[in-house]
């Protein structure tokens, strides 16, 4: 057995290898180790992160490495090692059990649990604060319409805030006997005003549980049943609605029945809609239902197998059935944020899953926890948050994949009878045709003759083990210069033929390209007997259109300029950059995603938004392409004229709301006024003052931060008169101040 020496002290905990030549290996603090000539040779790679990475698989010259904290990597040869998605632990009290968390925005978020808990955030979770409330019952549900407006339900009761939590009041209570008491599971509204709740009660003289499903159409002033209708005894079990009016719910058995009902008046009535399961007999219940429009949605059901997907794509008409992992895990909560990206929770394992192709495939995201995982939410693909027991807050991150400076690189060999030697070539945007330090590029002094030498011959004349060319260009070449050992002829040149760009790539002879024309995609090494050839080269042919971009335009919506975009055609394409110009230079805006490699059209939507921005005169838009190899093309640029100008008066919530310890209140004017704003606590007095005195027409903004007040409800008020005396304005809104 042969020892390879990797040139570290780091303590390693896994290797794997492909086949003969590539190979990783993992290990502590993050670290990644890479072969490509059966160990002979180990490259450091980033990885990003410091936890310790416990177990590396490898498939096609791509795979994944797991390690502590739920670390997740993935692994790709030409790309190198890049963070796609991470979950991070957030340290808080361990003596109770969070059940269920509602995310906002990224500042405001809260959870609740055992004992009445509820916790919140205005930092995206960097600290959580307990609030007070006078409930000691298990919290099951926690839901927010805005920052001030939420609802928990408890036990038997709907509580109610109208300030962030500070303050709860009851909103309905089913009251308690022996002979009949209540349990309410779950609660959802579509705005301040409409709302519905589910749950059971246990009727003593029938001796069975029965469904409770109210709804309010007052934002919880007062709440009617609406499950009148002699239904089978199921319990409901989640409960989903996309306006006022169309909703659905799933239910778990009794008496085997189970169900899946929907209804399109706000629940007067409900129509069964349960799907149509062709396997074993179905012996289960349906959990988790989420729609993201009246006609796309999901919902998991369990059965005496395992757990079933079910999606639709016409309101539940009709629907396809997945069984994820056939039927290893069960599955209780599902989320997806459009229409592609979505979460699972497991029921047992405690993992959650990841599909990024609207539930076909789904990838591990967080396993290996020790507590439990109650619940999920996700407001965008970026962010999300799972709470379970003893206190557990797990906070998730979507990172783009970061190409290490758009570089790209293969190693080729030649071997004699008696030695070898290896040399780099690749692409990057900084390199140029002569000496660059920085990718390893320096000047030789030939070798004496009868020693094995291979180089690159640069334009400049000089010669280097290293040669990069810009990756902005289509067509490159390499020219490799050599001499033989005493052996002498042949050489063996060898490469990884699976770690080229997409395009062509051809090694040629110097004299006429004929003598030696080797395709290096299909074959990973040439014998070289001819002695007259003491130099090759590589030619590489970027020669694919990666998308082909069918329209683009833009229109304006308010205060909004919206983007779009179509594609016919799509190859290896990471994501379109969004790059704007309002004077004379470019900027970047924003980031979709692509779709990789696709031969169906698909339609790009960007919106810029310049709510709090005055511009008037021509704007200018473009895309920035960018293919996953790190190469990009840029789209032909589009203008548009605009004049966001205020149009009227406007007094704008201030942000963030909740805060600490400062806020912005902005306002906009349509003409050039006088203005006065005014802090005032709950009770009317007067806190402060700011003599904004004239301002020109436009978006304006002023920072309070209240200081030693105390912690509350606190109004701002705007009075502003145009110059010309013809137009005044006055509104007063409310914030909340949270120590």
């Amino acid at each position: 057995m042969n020892e390879f020496d990797t040139q570290t002290n780091e303590i390693l905990y896994s290797i794997k290898f492909y086949d003969l030549n590539y190979g990783v290996s993992v290990g502590i603090n993050g670290t990644i180790y890479q072969t490509t000539d059966g160990g002979n040779n180990w490259v450091k790679r980033f990885s990003g992160t410091n936890y310790s990475l416990m177990s590396v698989d490898l498939a096609d010259y791509k795979g994944i490495t797991v390690g502590y904290g739920g670390i997740i990597l993935r692994i790709d040869t030409i790309l190198g090692y890049n963070i796609y998605f991470n979950w991070e632990k957030i340290e808080t009290n361990d003596s109770y059990n969070l059940n269920s968390v509602y995310f906002n925005d990224k500042n405001s978020d809260w959870a609740a649990g055992s004992g009445g808990i509820v916790i919140t955030t205005t930092d995206n979770g960097t600290n959580w604060k307990l609030l007070k409330n006078e409930i000691s019952s298990n919290i099951s549900k926690i839901f927010f319409i805005d920052s001030l407006y939420g609802f928990f339900t408890s036990s038997n009761l709907i509580m109610k805030t109208t300030d962030g939590g500070i303050s709860w009041d009851t909103s309905y209570n089913y009251g308690y006997t022996y002979a009949k008491h209540a349990t309410f599971f779950s609660i959802y509204f579509t705005d301040k005003l409409y709302g519905w709740t589910i749950g059971d009660f246990f009727e003593q003289s029938s001796f069975r549980y029965l469904p409770i499903i109210i709804r309010t159409e007052d934002g919880g002033v007062s709440w009617k049943n609406v499950w009148d209708n002699g239904a089978p005894t199921q319990i409901p079990q989640d409960i989903f609605f996309i306006d006022k009016n169309n909703g659905w719910i799933t239910f778990s058995p009794f008496d085997n029945y189970v169900n899946v009902l929907r209804t399109t008046d706000g629940g007067v009535s409900w129509k069964s809609i349960e799907p149509a399961y062709t396997g074993s007999p179905f012996n289960g219940s349906y959990s988790s239902v989420y729609f993201l429009n009246n006609n796309l949605g999901w919902i998991i059901a369990s059965t005496s197998e395992g757990g079933l997907l079910c999606k639709t794509v016409n309101g539940g008409d009709s629907w396809i059935i997945f069984k994820p992992f056939g039927y290893k895990e069960y599955f209780d909560k599902i989320k997806f944020v459009d229409e592609n990206s979505g979460w699972m929770k497991t029921s047992y394992t405690n993992a959650i899953y990841e599909s990024n192709d609207g539930g076909n495939t789904w990838d591990t995201s967080l396993s290996n926890i020790l507590t439990t995982i109650s619940d999920i939410s996700f407001p965008d693909r970026n962010d999300g948050w799972a709470v379970g027991s003893n206190g557990t807050i797990f906070k998730f991150t979507f990172k783009e994949p970061k190409i290490d400076d758009n570089l790209w690189k293969d190693d080729i060999s030649v071997e004699s009878k008696i030695a070898s030697k290896t040399v780099t070539f690749g692409k990057s945007p900084q390199a140029s045709d002569g000496i660059d330090s920085a990718l390893g590029e320096t000047e030789l002094s030939y070798p004496s003759l009868g020693i094995l030498d291979l180089r690159f011959d640069l334009p400049t004349k000089v010669s280097s083990v290293n040669d990069f060319r810009n990756s902005s260009q289509n067509k490159i070449t390499w020219k490799l210069k050599f001499q033989p050992d005493t052996s002498g002829y042949p050489l063996t040149f060898i490469w990884n033929k699976y770690a080229l760009l997409e395009g062509s790539f051809l090694l040629k002879d110097t004299i006429t390209g004929n003598i030696v024309n080797i395709d290096m995609k299909s074959y990973g090494n040439f014998e070289l007997n001819d002695t007259s050839i003491n130099s090759l080269y590589i030619e590489h042919t970027f020669n694919y259109v990666p998308v082909e971009l069918t329209s683009f335009g833009c229109k304006i919506l308010n205060n909004t300029v919206k983007l779009n975009w179509k594609t016919a055609t799509e190859t290896n394409n990471k994501g379109f950059e969004i790059q704007r110009k309002l004077n004379s230079n470019w900027e970047k805006i924003g980031y979709v995603r692509g779709n990789g490699t696709t031969t169906t059209p698909n339609e790009y939507t960007y919106t810029d938004n310049f709510k709090y921005d005055s511009d008037k005169g021509i704007i200018s838009y473009r895309l920035k392409q960018i293919d996953l190899n790190g190469s990009f093309h840029y789209s032909d640029e589009i203008k548009l004229k605009i004049d966001f100008t205020p149009k009227e008066f406007t007094l704008y919530q201030n942000y963030p709301n909740p805060f600490n310890p400062t806020t912005t209140i902005k306002y906009a004017l349509p003409f050039e006024s006088s203005v006065d704003i005014t802090i005032y606590n709950m009770i009317g007095q007067r806190i402060e003052d700011f003599k904004e005195g004239i301002k020109e027409a436009g978006y304006h903004n002023i920072n309070w931060q209240p200081n030693d007040l105390s912690s509350g409800v606190y109004f701002y008020s705007i009075n502003a008169k145009s110059t010309d005396g013809k137009n005044n304005y006055s509104k007063t809104l409310k914030m909340l101040y949270m120590k």
